[in-house]
């Protein structure tokens, strides 16, 4: 199986978000503000209008997680909801080690756990492992070289150029 193309989306100083066959990667730098992730919710209705069935992959700062606004919450609730039929499977990769990122990853899924998504959702370390539990989501098999591919696209997020937060 040939892993399809990587599709960028929506890319800032704060959010990269790309689609790459039936995922969307998502690097969450720093706290987006609503302006930022009203435009992200843009760019990904989209993306979806043309997409089936799709798994969320997000990798986060500890830090950007716990600093999110009452507002920036809302918007991302507005966003989770939006895509709730189209959506399989939500994975947030928190790739730090230590007390603080272990708290905030048990603080998330529980969060998850209460939501009222219609979707699964998980809390992971690292992005093998999301990418992974994602193919099993959209009931894929689990192809070694896709897998890869999945990652490395999730990786190359990280040195993307970064342009105007609002152009």
């Amino acid at each position: 199986m040939t892993a399809p193309l990587l599709k960028m989306l929506h890319h800032t100083p704060s959010v990269t978000v790309a689609a790459m066959g039936p995922f969307v990667l998502g690097r969450w730098r720093e706290v987006p503000d609503v302006v930022g992730l009203q435009a992200m919710h843009a760019s990904l209705r989209g993306w979806a209008a043309e997409a089936g069935a799709f798994v969320a992959v997000n990798t986060v700062d500890a830090n950007s997680m716990i600093q999110l606004t009452q507002p920036a919450r809302r918007e991302v609730a507005k966003i989770q909801e939006s895509f709730d039929r189209q959506q399989v499977g939500l994975a947030m990769v928190i790739p730090a080690r230590g007390f603080f990122s272990a708290a905030v990853r048990g603080m998330v899924e529980a969060v998850g756990l209460m939501s009222r998504a219609r979707f699964p959702q998980a809390v992971f370390v690292g992005p093998d492992e999301a990418i992974t539990w994602g193919l099993e989501k959209l009931s894929l098999p689990h192809d070694v070289e896709a897998a890869r591919a999945y990652l490395a696209a999730l990786a190359s997020l990280e040195e993307a150029p970064v342009v105007n937060e609002h152009p």
